[in-house]
Order: C-alpha cells, then sequence, then structure tokens
C-alpha cells in the first residue's frame, strides 16, 4: 500500500475528503430541518434495524480510520462475522425494553445513507423534488411532512440524494460507487486500512 508521511493512500485521499463531504451534508439537512420542522423521534431506531440497508465502503472509510486508532477493528470484524449479510447495522444497539428505539454506536462516524434520508429529496421523472422520509416521520409529523413538500414545490431547496452520492463516488469510483450490504461495506472499508504506518492520524476528535 502506497505511504505517504505515516498515512496511507486510503486515509489521505479519501477519508479526509469524505468527512469533509459529511460536513456539508449535516449543513444542509440542518438548514432543512430548520425550514420545515421536521426531525426524528427521540431515540428512534426504526430505520437502523430495518435489514437488506446498503451503503458503499468510501462512506466508512473514516469509521475504519477511527476503530484502527481505538484497536477496535478485530472485535468489530469478529462481530460482523457473527451476523448474516443482510443484517441490520452491527453499530446499531437495540433498545432492549422499546421495539424500535436504540441509538447508534458510532454516531459522528455514521455513512451517507445514515445522515441524509429522512431529510432529503429525490428527482422525479419530471426533474421535480420529491421529499424522501421515512415511515415513522410519515404518520407522526404528516402535517410538517406536507408542509416540507409543499416548499420543495414552490421553489425551496433542499439536500438531494443523488447530488452527494455523486459527490462520494468522485472521491474514490472504486469504493463510492458499489453498494454493499451495510455490514460488508463497514467490513470492506476496516480492511482498506489494514496496512496503516505511522503514529499521527487523519481523523480525530
Amino acid at each position: 500500500m502506497n505511504m505517504i508521511r505515516g498515512y496511507s493512500y486510503y486515509e489521505r485521499n479519501c477519508a479526509r475528503p469524505v468527512m469533509s463531504l459529511f460536513r456539508d451534508i449535516d449543513i444542509e439537512v440542518k438548514r432543512f430541518q430548520k425550514i420545515t420542522g421536521l426531525k426524528c423521534l427521540k431515540n428512534c431506531g426504526h430505520c437502523c434495524e430495518k435489514p437488506g440497508i446498503e451503503a458503499t465502503a468510501l462512506e466508512f472509510l473514516p469509521l475504519a480510520v477511527r476503530l484502527r486508532q481505538k484497536k477496535r477493528v478485530d472485535h468489530w470484524l469478529a462481530k460482523i462475522d457473527e451476523v448474516s449479510t443482510s443484517a441490520a447495522c452491527v453499530f446499531y444497539e437495540r433498545d432492549k425494553n422499546n421495539i424500535g428505539k436504540g441509538r447508534c454506536l458510532v454516531y459522528p462516524f455514521r455513512g451517507l445513507v445514515c445522515r441524509i434520508f429522512g431529510f432529503s429529496a429525490l428527482r422525479d421523472k419530471y426533474g421535480n423534488l420529491r421529499l424522501a422520509t421515512c415511515s415513522i416521520l410519515k404518520k407522526n409529523h404528516s402535517d410538517k411532512i406536507k408542509k416540507a413538500q409543499e416548499l420543495l414545490d414552490s421553489g425551496q431547496q433542499a439536500p438531494v440524494i443523488t447530488s452527494f452520492s455523486m459527490r462520494m463516488k468522485n472521491i474514490n469510483p472504486d469504493l463510492g460507487g458499489k453498494l454493499l450490504p451495510i455490514n460488508q461495506a463497514i467490513k470492506a472499508a476496516m480492511e482498506k486500512t489494514a496496512q496503516i504506518s505511522g503514529t499521527q492520524y487523519l481523523i480525530r476528535r
């Protein structure tokens, strides 16, 4: 693996741009939430519990770097190997007493799909923005969902999933262009950071 001043190629050229993109996404999502009043229910984990979620290895490279810093890669690789391919994310911790509630164990390093779904839009075949949100928000905030779509119809901008996905892919087409079951995407990201050397790290928290 190509090493530059103690950083692996993937850390320097992929993880840093991904974190920069995440900051842009977070700003856009927060702006859209403020305009529409939409927000997740407290401790809601319905989306996280859903099996079959897909992601790219690229969006989890910052997480992989962080896990290697903490010497937790082997632990989590073993966890991934214990679950089925379509299982929910291993970093989601369910509330045993409340179905549909829980928490993300790596929230600052969650992936693209985790950051944007629910508070973003897709373009229909006519090029119009259509709100992409979850069934829980539709059920509990139908009035705000209606208002959000009306705002989009009137020209209000929103985070567009395909635009951010394309920006992600442009960072590294090989890692950012292939969707995998979410745990397999995380595993692939950890494997890409397996040959880290040096004492400095790219991702700091």
